[in-house]
């Protein structure tokens, strides 16, 4: 059943899209996260465009479009409530709307998002467009399914689940800086002054941090946590490392299989078509027979920030893979990640935003080092949440990531050493 009255979905339509169009049926994809809303596939008639590959269009261009629709529940975050998980869900679809707005437009068809077809801050009550107090948005975006991308997963393997890696290398290519230039002096410059200036505006769209895990937005899971626990010990420490890191990107923050779109049955199946080859081979450094990251679409853009690009690769990697593919092929996979990464041309195209500079491919081996240096702090850092959220066990845990997770703490403290405890417990770390 449908929340959300008809009438207000085709006032959203018609505002944005054109008054010619009427809405046919209408149907829940799924509800979003605790009852903030819902999103749903909407059938158009006379669509003003047919369908086509313009990243910039504005108009409808299928005969369904997909309505992403954020209204918060009744009396939750009202003044005076300060609950830190409203606010944070609320900013959330904020930095959303900001990244199709501004950012998604950067990207080409190698780098596949929904087109951003329409946004508005609209009223449940009135169908108003006028904004919101209570954190009401509305998404109108492509809807994939329409485009080829029907295709969704739960569990993949160390092969199939190489298109969503070129995916994210090319994502994190696009938008690749040198943090430590992010601030740079503008010498008087008018012109890099106004640049600087518009930069750090763009910036502030954003989660200074990306991914929905990180230590400051999480302070209540941290807090479940023993004061003697080195998850908690060295949390501050890992935090710092990743933030401190010199190369930055933009990371979705949300990286998992299911906020995937794939194209075809051959993708989901893993068989390679001859036509479809990746920039790189089987160890990641050429010429091999693989899917291209074009066969996948990433949505759920609600955690993008800035960090480091293998902590979208290692939280990708532990939302599909089971222990025994983590365990015998993770680091292929990083390497693969890597000559992907170095293999795409981002390209500097008119109106691109650069945070810092871009560097140069003499840059390469230092990126790569810095970020293969902090493999095993992504996996600890999210454990640190993990262990904080689900003090049973989760999903993500794994003989591959307790291995992970042992070196950060190893090499933040040598005192430290892991205990695994028995299958199906939480696996605990003692001094």
């Amino acid at each position: 059943m449908v929340l959300v009255a008809s009438s207000v979905i085709e006032g959203i339509v018609r505002d944005g899209l054109g008054q010619q169009i009427s809405v046919g049926k209408v149907s829940t994809v799924q509800r979003l996260w605790q009852g903030y809303g819902e999103i749903m596939r909407v059938s158009l008639k006379n669509s003003p465009l047919p369908p086509e590959d313009d990243k910039h269009a504005n108009k409808a261009a299928s005969s369904s479009v997909i309505i992403k629709y954020v209204a918060p529940p009744r009396g939750v975050g009202h003044a005076g409530v300060g609950d830190i998980g409203h606010q944070r869900k609320v900013r959330s679809y904020e930095v959303e709307s900001a990244f199709y707005q501004h950012f998604a437009k950067q990207l080409g068809s190698a780098v596949r998002v929904p087109r951003c077809l329409f946004v508005t801050n609209q009223d449940q009550k009135t169908g108003k467009n006028e904004p919101s107090s209570e954190g009401q948005i509305c998404f109108v975006l492509e809807d994939l399914d329409a485009a080829g991308f029907a295709g969704r997963e739960h569990y993949l393997t160390a092969d199939t689940v190489r298109p969503m890696i070129s995916w994210l290398a090319r994502f994190h290519r696009s938008f690749l800086f040198d943090s430590t230039t992010q601030e740079g002096a503008d010498g008087g410059d008018p012109v890099t002054a106004k640049m600087s200036k518009k930069n750090k505006k763009m910036r502030s769209l954003l989660w200074s941090c990306g991914c929905y895990w990180h230590l400051d937005m999480r302070p209540d899971e941290l807090a479940q946590l023993r004061r003697d626990d080195p998850l908690r010990m060295n949390a501050a420490t890992w935090d710092a490392q990743l933030k401190g890191a010199r190369w930055q990107t933009l990371v979705h923050g949300d990286a998992k299989v299911e906020n995937f779109c794939f194209s075809s049955l051959k993708t989901r199946k893993g068989k390679h078509d001859k036509n479809t080859r990746s920039t790189t081979s089987n160890d990641g450094h050429g010429g091999g027979e693989q899917q291209l990251a074009s066969d996948v679409a990433a949505v759920d853009f609600q955690y993008v920030g800035f960090g480091v690009g293998v902590r979208d690769l290692a939280y990708c990697l532990s939302s599909c893979l089971s222990e025994r593919e983590m365990m015998k092929y993770a680091d292929e996979l990083l390497d693969f990640y890597f000559g992907e990464f170095f293999n795409f041309d981002a390209g500097v195209g008119e109106g691109v935003l650069q945070f810092g500079e871009k560097g140069t491919e003499g840059d390469r081996s230092d990126v790569e080092r810095e970020w293969r240096q902090l493999w095993p702090v992504c996996f600890a850092d999210f454990e640190r949440f993990l262990a904080g959220w689900c003090p049973g066990g989760g999903w993500a845990r794994n003989g591959y990531t307790l291995q992970m997770t042992q070196k950060a703490i190893q090499l933040a403290s040598e005192n430290y050493s892991l205990i695994y405890v028995s299958q199906g417990e939480r696996s605990r770390f003692h001094a």
